[in-house]
């Protein structure tokens, strides 16, 4: 039987292949999400009834009061409060007592949630302390029922807030909430969700119209000339540094080398950002700084005359429309690392079309691992010299927080098994691996020491993924083997590893007197659960914090920096950060912290981004080239990390860094093979 094939054009690997699958789960995810995020924004608009885009939801000023206030275990003479928070007056009695961080004279409601009341009201007698001026209000007398309760709020300033709940013996109730309002509470989830359907739905309808209109009047509009552009000026910017940079050495190893230890050079810069603290206060500097060195590199990465690259994906381009939208926000609205959003498309994007110009781009890769070994082996010395461990506070490292110290080990993590699995692909022997099985133990053990539950919750996870893959894909049997070698040797090796470690951090720096502190170092005990609550007893932070039966002593405090920043959401972003207890609070969520930054719908690009990075990278890491599946879990570690904790800040750690370096590698669309699309009689003929 003949069978015929259809013959390639000229261009079939330029053009994008617009009826693919992936293509059109980013389109319709892309639709979808700018409808949520519009419903969201109307629905906060018409909620608050004050029709302000500044904030969009504007309910005036609210003070969270934390939970472990009313949550907390705690016994007293004529009352006792359960770890669920439930309060029973033993004796007819029980008493608050509120610190209060940050007061303004705009609040005017104190706010308190009841429910599971034994009796229908409880009384509360509440009074207002200025402890600094030893000043006390008149004593608020009041009846609480179930649901929310309205208390009048002292005019002049306090810092306190004592209450003295009072009611037959064995009474109890169970405080869901506590907040300080400038306003009563407008939201209700009937309201809410009605208000937020209706938007939709009216967003769906005129969406299909607009298609059907285009459609009809064979509308058709293709973009990708901008980054042709953008191209071109990449590859003119090239020329010119070719020119002027001649010294560049042609050996490919001599790149390598310098190339590594520029990416180095970053990793121990942010670094120092981090430990001496002037990552906001000289943030114009640090870029100026940033910006050199992705420059170096992709001089250095030059190898011949530069082409245009097929970037017309979901990646690129939601990467383009979400810097191009933060350079818009700053023009508005400046703020610190203004210039960001201009050195990602220009530094940033050039680096990475540079890398898809290698003949090599696997040796890019190759590079930014090996600086990432060296940085932790580095960091590890370091340590062992300068920083030491004590048994009550939560370890550091070379970091001022234990948190950012575990986020750095996160990427290491990720590193480390993308190593392992392109060792093990190879059939490697184990003497060889070795090594990094010995490293990936010592990334454990700090990671245990930071008790930083996101980062090794991301640890596990990415783990799990990796087993899953390379069992899955290690069929032959001494890849198997390869890989069961590996993990009995991690699970042998981790124990030695952990307690050499202990060992060291607490005896050598105080023998020999190198101990280094930071002044704004920040020491957390081992038993605190975050911010909002401390435990009690020994044991394992993570195991206090998981067995905890409040949400926000689970997620330490992070949905109180949620609300606070939903709240203040707007169009164009914010110059600054909200203040929350006394200070500048960042956000813990990449997503929440783009979209305030640079405006609720910058949310739309960015997540598509971060979806796309790990589809891409997905099938990136199928390929033969070694590390090739390192992009994927670097990525998909810095992007799990993001969403607890403060990874999105331009330029601050290496997770960011490695984040937006590692996902270049999919910024470039496979190429077709054309041998494959020609003819059969052709084929058979060649």
């Amino acid at each position: 039987m003949t069978r015929f094939n259809r013959t390639p054009r000229d261009n079939d690997n330029e053009k994008p292949n617009y009826r693919s699958v992936q293509t059109h789960f980013f389109k319709s995810l892309t639709w979808f999400m700018t409808g949520i995020v519009l419903a969201f924004s109307m629905a906060a608009v018409l909620i608050s009834g004050t029709f302000s885009l500044q904030p969009l939801y504007d309910v005036g000023a609210v003070y969270e009061i934390r939970d472990n206030v009313y949550q907390a275990a705690v016994e007293l003479e004529n009352g006792h409060q359960e770890t669920s928070g439930r309060v029973v007056l033993d004796k007819g009695e029980f008493f608050y007592n509120i610190g209060i961080q940050d007061y303004t004279n705009q609040l005017n409601y104190f706010c308190v949630w009841l429910k599971d009341i034994s009796t229908e009201t409880v009384h509360w007698e509440v009074v207002y302390e200025n402890q600094r001026e030893n000043k006390v209000s008149e004593v608020y007398s009041c009846e609480l029922t179930e649901g929310l309760n309205l208390i009048p709020v002292e005019k002049n300033n306090f810092n306190v807030i004592s209450i003295d709940i009072t009611g037959e013996n064995g009474t109890s109730f169970y405080v869901e909430s506590m907040q300080l309002r400038e306003n009563e509470p407008v939201f209700t989830w009937g309201k809410g969700i009605l208000i937020f359907s209706v938007v939709f739905a009216i967003y769906c309808l005129i969406s299909a119209l607009i298609y059907k209109a285009a459609k009809r009047m064979k509308i058709r509009w293709n973009p990708y000339c901008w980054i042709d552009i953008l191209q071109e000026i990449y590859i003119l910017v090239a020329e010119q540094l070719r020119k002027i940079v001649s010294f560049i050495p042609q050996s490919g190893s001599v790149r390598n080398y310098c190339r590594t230890g520029l990416f180095l050079l970053i990793f121990l810069y942010t670094v120092y950002v981090d430990s001496s603290g002037t990552y906001y206060s000289k943030s114009k500097y640090n870029l100026v700084i940033y910006l050199l060195l992705l420059i170096f590199i992709a001089v250095l990465s030059v190898e011949s005359k530069l082409e245009k690259r097929n970037w017309n994906n979901p990646l690129v381009w939601s990467w383009l429309v979400l810097w191009m939208m933060a350079c818009i926000s700053d023009f508005f609205v400046p703020k610190g690392y203004r210039y960001t959003g201009y050195v990602m498309i220009l530094a940033g994007g050039f680096l990475i079309f540079v890398w898809n110009n290698m003949k090599k781009p696997s040796e890019f890769i190759a590079d930014f691992v090996r600086a990432v070994h060296i940085f932790f082996w580095m960091m590890t010395v370091y340590c062992l010299i300068c920083r030491p461990e004590t048994s009550e506070l939560r370890y550091s490292g070379f970091s001022n927080n234990p948190s950012v110290f575990a986020l750095y080990l996160g990427t290491c993590w990720a590193v480390v098994l993308g190593e392992l699995e392109s060792r093990v692909r190879k059939r490697e022997q184990l003497r060889k691996m070795i090594p990094f099985v010995i490293e990936g133990c010592a990334v454990a053990s700090f990671s245990w020491k930071s008790q930083s539950a996101c980062p090794l919750l991301c640890m596990a996870g990415i783990t799990f993924i990796w087993l899953f893959k390379m069992v899955r894909r290690t069929r032959k049997k001494p890849i198997r083997k390869n890989l069961a070698a590996v993990i009995i040797s991690a699970a042998i090796l981790i124990l030695p590893v952990y307690g050499g470690l202990t060992w060291g951090l607490m005896n050598i720096p105080g023998t020999f007197g190198t101990e280094i502190t930071y002044e704004i170092e920040t020491r957390i005990p081992r038993t605190q659960l975050g911010l909002v609550a401390n435990a009690a007893g020994e044991g394992s932070r993570l195991v206090q914090k998981f067995s905890s039966s409040s949400l926000s002593q689970i997620l330490s405090g992070r949905d109180y920096y949620w609300r606070t920043y939903l709240r203040d959401m707007n169009i164009l972003g914010h110059e600054d950060m909200p203040r929350m207890w006394g200070h500048r609070r960042l956000p813990h969520n990449a997503v929440i912290g783009i979209a305030h930054r640079y405006g609720v719908f910058a949310a739309v690009p960015y997540v598509i981004m971060l979806i796309a990075a790990i589809v891409r990278t997905s099938g990136h890491g199928r390929k033969k080239a070694r590390y090739a599946a390192v992009p994927f879990y670097v990525c998909l570690s810095s992007i799990a990390m993001s969403m607890a904790d403060n990874l999105e800040q331009p330029f601050v750690w290496l997770p960011w860094i490695a984040l937006y370096v590692m996902m270049g590698c999919a910024f470039r669309k496979k190429k077709k093979n054309r041998s494959s699309l020609r003819p059969a009689k052709a084929r058979e003929s060649s």
